[in-house]
C-alpha cells in the first residue's frame, strides 16, 4: 500500500505558506527539507536519478501560482490542478513531485489532485521505484489537451489550469485547432502560462490575442531558474522566468498576419543566434548603442541582426563586433523620419516586428535582391511607421540612386 506523507503536529505548522516567505526557488527548497520528512530522502532520489533539484520547480513555480490567489489558497475544498502540454521537464517525474504542493502551501493536509497531460508524455518514461514509497504517481494523459477534455468527467472542472513553456511559436496550429486551447478557454477557468522570458510572454500574449484571447502583462516569477554558471548564453538552462494570465477568450478570425510575423520573427533571431553565438532578443530591437564608423565612435540604434542605424547621417549600414563592415554596402534613409516613426511603437514587440520587417526586406531569405530593390524596400518599411513622409522619401531615392550604386560596390 503506497504510503502517505505524515503531517506535523499543529504547533509545527506554518502560518504562511513556504513560496509566500521564501525569496528564491532554493529557498523553497531549504524550507522543505526542514518541514517536510520525506524532503530529504527526494531529493536524494532526484539527485541519484541526475535530475538534481531541477525537477522541484515545476511544483514549486505552481504552489507559488496557487499562493497568488486567495480564493484558491484559502479554500478547504480540495484543490484540483490540470498541467497542459507537459513535458519531460515539467512532468514532474510522473506528477509524484506535485504532490509536494500541500506543504509548498504549508497545508499538508490539503487534498490536491493533480492531472499531467501532454502528448510529449508518452514519449518519456522515467525510474519511479525508488519513489513509490515517497510519492504515489498523479494522473498522467499522454494525449492533447482537447482529447483530455473530452475524456475527462464534467462535473469535476480544475480550478486552475498551467502551462510551462507552452511554444505558441512553434505549434501555433495544434494548440488552437477548434477543439483544443480555444475550447478549454471558453470553460473561464483560469488559466496561468509560465514562458522563458519576458520576450517570449510578450510573443506569446501578443499570439493569444491574435487567436480572441485577453492576457495580462506579465510579471517575473520569483522561483524561476536562470543558469548563470554557464558561459555559452545558448545553451544556459532556463524555466519560467515569466508568468501572464489569461483572462477572457472571445472567439474570432484570426490575425494571421500579425501571427505569421511574429513566427517569422523568431525564426530569424534563433538563425541570428547560431550564426554569432549570442542570443538577440526582441527587446533589443532599436536599442541604442555604441558603433565604431571608421575613425568614429558613434551612438547607433541596433535594429535587427547586424543591421544598424545611424541616426546623425540617417544610414543603414552593416556591423560586427562593435565596428561598421567597410565593405558592406550602405542604405541612405533620406529625410524619411525614423525616430518619429519609432515613437508612434509603444512596445518593445511592435518595434521589434518594424526592425524585423525593415531587416526581411534588406536580407530577404533567398538574398538575391538587387541593391537598389533593397534600399527601396527599407523606405517602404521605414515609412509604415510613418506614412506622411513616402513623397519626401521617393524623391530622396531617386536623387540617390547613383550614390547608392557607388557604396554598394563592395558587396558585388
Amino acid at each position: 500500500m503506497k504510503s502517505k506523507l505524515p503531517t506535523p503536529a499543529p504547533n509545527a505548522l506554518r502560518v504562511a505558506p513556504i513560496v509566500s516567505d521564501a525569496r528564491y526557488w532554493r529557498h523553497v527548497v531549504t524550507q522543505l527539507q526542514t518541514e517536510c520528512p520525506h524532503a530529504d530522502a527526494i531529493l536524494q532520489i532526484l539527485i541519484l536519478a541526475k535530475r538534481n533539484e531541477v525537477a522541484l520547480i515545476p511544483p514549486v513555480v505552481a504552489a507559488w501560482a496557487i499562493a497568488q490567489r486567495p480564493e484558491l489558497l484559502e479554500s478547504t475544498a480540495p484543490l484540483r490542478i490540470a498541467i497542459l502540454g507537459a513535458s519531460e521537464t515539467d512532468s514532474g517525474i510522473d506528477g509524484r513531485l506535485y504532490r509536494l504542493i500541500p506543504w509548498l502551501l504549508s497545508q499538508p493536509d490539503r487534498v490536491v489532485e493533480v492531472e499531467v497531460v501532454g502528448p510529449e508524455l508518452q514519449r518519456f518514461s522515467f525510474p519511479t521505484d525508488s519513489l513509490a514509497d515517497e510519492l504515489p504517481p498523479t494522473d498522467l494523459y499522454p494525449v492533447s489537451c482537447g482529447q483530455w477534455w473530452a475524456e475527462r468527467p464534467a462535473a469535476t472542472p480544475p480550478d486552475l489550469m498551467i502551462l510551462f513553456h507552452p511554444g505558441f511559436e512553434s505549434h501555433v496550429d495544434s494548440w488552437f485547432e477548434i477543439d483544443e486551447l480555444p475550447m478549454l478557454l471558453k470553460t473561464k477557468i483560469p488559466v496561468l502560462a509560465f514562458s522563458y522570458d519576458a520576450d517570449e510572454a510578450e510573443r506569446d500574449c501578443a499570439i493569444l490575442r491574435a487567436m480572441g484571447a485577453s492576457t495580462e502583462p506579465s510579471s517575473p516569477c520569483p522561483f524561476a531558474l536562470h543558469d548563470q554558471a554557464s558561459h555559452e548564453p545558448l545553451h544556459r538552462f532556463e524555466f519560467g522566468r515569466a508568468s501572464y494570465r489569461v483572462t477572457q477568450y472571445r472567439e474570432q478570425e484570426p490575425n494571421t498576419l500579425l501571427i505569421e510575423a511574429i513566427l517569422g520573427m523568431t525564426r530569424a533571431m534563433a538563425q541570428t543566434g547560431m550564426t554569432q553565438g549570442s542570443q538577440f532578443l526582441h527587446q533589443d530591437a532599436w536599442r541604442p548603442c555604441f558603433m565604431r564608423r571608421g575613425e568614429q565612435l558613434c551612438t547607433v540604434l541596433h535594429v535587427f541582426d547586424r543591421i544598424y542605424y545611424d541616426p546623425q547621417a540617417k544610414e543603414l549600414f552593416i556591423g560586427l563586433k562593435g565596428r561598421q563592415l567597410e565593405d558592406m554596402a550602405i542604405f541612405d534613409a533620406g529625410e524619411v523620419d525614423v525616430l518619429g516613426g519609432l515613437a508612434t511603437l509603444h512596445t518593445p514587440l511592435e518595434r521589434a516586428l518594424s526592425a524585423f520587417s525593415l531587416y526581411r526586406m534588406l536580407v530577404p531569405p533567398h538574398e538575391e535582391e538587387d541593391v537598389l530593390q533593397k534600399a527601396a524596400s527599407m523606405i517602404d518599411a521605414l515609412l509604415d511607421a510613418h506614412p506622411d513622409n513616402r513623397a519626401t522619401a521617393k524623391k530622396a531615392l531617386r536623387g540617390r540612386k547613383t550614390k547608392s550604386k557607388k557604396k554598394s560596390r563592395g558587396r558585388k
